[in-house]
């Protein structure tokens, strides 16, 4: 039985967790294996801001969904009774509007069992209607026994736990023309694409779905789904708190309307309105006069005169962070802070959120979303101590394993989180754009992973290796750590071409014309982003696109050329230009990579490698890469040889005293969970179960033996 704990108030809620521990000991005899057991969620709002939210909550492929409520007191029977009612009443609505679990109009093809748990009363037959009461555990087990529904199929019962989680609200298919036929194969294929996304897997929708009480670290690759959980978090907290002051705070500009996007989207999905844009901020880090940020608001607030970027002067982000921590004694603002693309943020600006942050230490929410492989500044993944800083004792403001403590749940809710699957990229294209960004094929790899667990960390599994300098290295990428069935849809001839130009002229008129079959195919042109590394020749590149792409009919957006439109990235109808820069933190189903000689002469450093990683990861089908033969063959080369070996990694084992080592940090909690988890795995394994098996066997057989 998976368990998914969704609230911290589970360590003031005795009844709460006993029963949760009850229904886990009793899960064998239960029949739930199988089954999702939440806790405090899911949750509704009504039009009258009435919250509508179970105690517990389970789902089950058999029997159907059984909603548990508790009063806090016997004054509260009649009132949760009602709620009850009213829960029933909204998730049948929900559940309802999806076709898949819909039987005729105004049917399901899942039952729901409501059931009013009343520990505290020796007699409650004199309450209710439609539910069913019960005053002890043998009660529940009861009413869960008897539930019976229409066995879900596999597909029927991802369908309902996307409707239930809210996962269902990322679907953009509905987007897209419904009528798609053999001739818009791109469409076919993207549309597909859209929906496999919807389904996260379960490490993912625990993410999502726990809210710590605390600070937390949530890491994992680029196209792993960090910005969704965070802004899945975000509409959470506030749907059940509307209350609290909320901060969202992020680096690179262009996020911006995408994440208001996406909160908007979870939010509505259990409450038919928009979110409170009053209590919920979501700021770039930096902001100035035109656009509200993190350190403008808050040297306004604290009466410091905020420093703005000005041609001739050199600043640094993390100089102004430091000096506004220095001079202001800032003031507490936000209950909750989120933030996203931490590697890429000055240690100085975390301890500017730690003092926005209310709370005392160790009970401060600040959630952050690290990607270990995407910092363009440094190497190494810093501690909590290196980014929140230490006291005059020299203790850490931030400990992730001395907060854990401090919350008491752990055997419930983890505040340090690895993802180890990418969403976004096909398997072939992100195993080709690590060993480009390492320099794996190249004349010397430039930079390294720390170890093998880094590397499992990431999702490979070592099929050879001792990771001493010299050792033959070899990994492999499973293909459940990169589930999207694209490679089945498409050859590799077709998701990746590369295109070796006499010139200019020649690349510009190749690019066009892939650009011409692809909308010919059924992408649109705002499917498309087409990404200048030659940053020296960016404006011919765009120019010359933009004019050849007019001819044929096509729009363009050219990021360069439009500094008022900084926090939008993309525009309908039209392609998007842009610089590897701005397009960090974006993505696009088919992504074009220029001027790839203009790095060429640079592989030997981490900039080149970075870049051409950072640029290749914005793909979430498509990739083509072009450039000047010329300057470029060598790079041609070495990403023909990395398709060739993908999905696996071979090489010599490096000496990382030569090298950048891109270092991990795993609090020890964590780190002893991690060596727990693979040896239950492998164990599993030999028996003959799958990971989603051992997932589920994992909790009800510990504790019911």
């Amino acid at each position: 039985m998976e368990k998914v704990v969704s609230s911290a108030r589970l360590k003031n809620d005795p009844i709460g967790r006993l029963l949760l521990d009850e229904l886990q000991a009793s899960a064998l005899d239960l029949q739930l294996e199988n089954a999702v057991l939440y806790y405090d969620f899911p949750l509704f709002r009504d039009y009258e801001e009435e919250l509508y939210q179970p105690a517990v909550f389970i789902l089950h492929p058999q029997k159907g969904v059984v909603v548990i409520s508790i009063p806090d007191t016997a004054f509260d029977i009649e009132k949760s009774d009602s709620m009850l009612d009213e829960f029933h009443s909204l998730l049948y609505a929900k559940l309802l509007a999806s076709k898949i679990l819909r039987s005729g109009r105004n049917a399901l093809k899942i039952n729901i069992t409501t059931i009013l748990y009343i520990p505290h009363e020796v007699n409650s037959g004199g309450y209710g209607g439609e539910n069913i009461i019960v005053s002890s555990f043998e009660g529940i087990r009861s009413a869960i026994s008897e539930a019976q529904s229409k066995s879900l199929t596999s597909e029927e019962f991802l369908e309902a736990r996307s409707v239930i989680e809210g996962v269902k609200a990322l679907s953009k298919s509905g987007s897209r023309d419904a009528i798609i036929d053999q001739s818009k194969p791109k469409a076919m294929i993207l549309r597909a694409l859209d929906d496999e996304i919807a389904n996260f897997d379960a490490n993912q929708r625990r993410a999502a779905l726990t809210v710590a009480y605390g600070p937390q670290r949530i890491r994992g690759l680029a196209g792993s789904g960090k910005t969704i959980i965070l802004a899945w978090k975000a509409a959470h907290i506030l749907l059940a708190n509307p209350e609290k002051k909320i901060l969202f705070t992020f680096y690179t500009r262009s996020l911006y309307e995408v994440i208001r996007k996406q909160i908007t989207r979870f939010y509505r999905h259990f409450r038919d309105s928009d979110p409170n844009w009053d209590n919920l901020h979501v700021l770039h880090a930096w902001g100035g006069k035109r656009e509200a940020g993190v350190y403008y608001n808050a040297c306004i607030e604290n009466m410091v005169q905020p420093r703005v970027y000005s041609p001739g002067v050199q600043i640094t982000f993390e100089g102004i962070c430091e000096e506004l921590n220095e001079r202001a004694r800032i003031a507490s603002k936000y209950d909750v802070v989120l933030v996203d693309e931490a590697q890429d943020l000055p240690g100085s600006f975390f301890r500017l959120l730690y003092s926005l942050t209310r709370g005392a230490r160790d009970e401060k929410t600040i959630i952050w979303a690290y990607d270990e492989l995407q910092s363009i500044f440094s190497p190494q993944m810093r501690t909590p101590r290196e980014l929140f800083g230490v006291d005059a004792n020299g203790e850490a403001y931030v400990d992730l394993d001395r907060s854990a403590v401090r919350l008491g749940l752990g055997e419930y809710v983890s505040n340090d989180l690895v993802l180890y699957k990418c969403y976004r990229n096909p398997r072939e294209i992100l195993v080709c754009s690590h060993a480009i960004g390492l320099g794996i094929y190249g004349n010397q790899i430039v930079q390294m992973l720390q170890d093998q667990a880094h590397w499992e960390d990431v999702g490979y599994v070592v099929e050879e290796g001792e990771f001493i300098p010299g050792s033959r290295t070899v990994l492999s990428r499973p293909a459940e750590n990169s589930p999207l069935s694209i490679p089945a849809r498409e050859s590799l001839e077709e998701l990746v071409k590369t295109y070796p130009a006499e010139g200019l002229k020649e690349e510009l008129d190749w690019i066009v014309a892939e650009v011409a079959l692809l909308i010919s195919q059924g992408l649109r042109p705002d499917d498309i982003l087409i990404i200048c590394l030659d940053d020296r020749n960016a404006k011919r590149y765009h120019e010359g696109l933009t004019q050849r792409l007019s001819i044929n009919g096509i729009g363009t957006h050219d990021v360069l050329n439009n500094p008022f439109s900084a926090s939008t990235f993309r525009f309908e109808g039209r392609i998007t230009l842009s610089t590897v820069h701005r397009a960090k933190g974006n993505e696009a189903p088919a992504v074009f990579v220029t001027g790839i000689d203009a790095v060429a002469l640079g592989l030997n450093g981490r900039n080149a490698r970075n870049r051409l990683f950072t640029a290749f990861t914005r793909t979430k089908c498509w990739l083509r890469i072009s450039g000047v033969n010329h300057y470029a063959a060598g790079l041609f080369a070495e990403i023909k040889t990395a398709l060739s070996k993908a999905p696996v990694l071979e090489f010599l084992w490096p000496d990382l005293a030569n090298v950048d080592t891109l270092q991990r940090d795993l609090s020890q909690r964590q780190s002893e969970a991690r060596r727990a988890r693979d040896e239950y795995l492998r164990k599993m394994s030999n028996l003959g179960f799958s990971e989603d098996d051992a997932q589920t066997w994992t909790e009800g057989v510990t504790k019911s033996e």
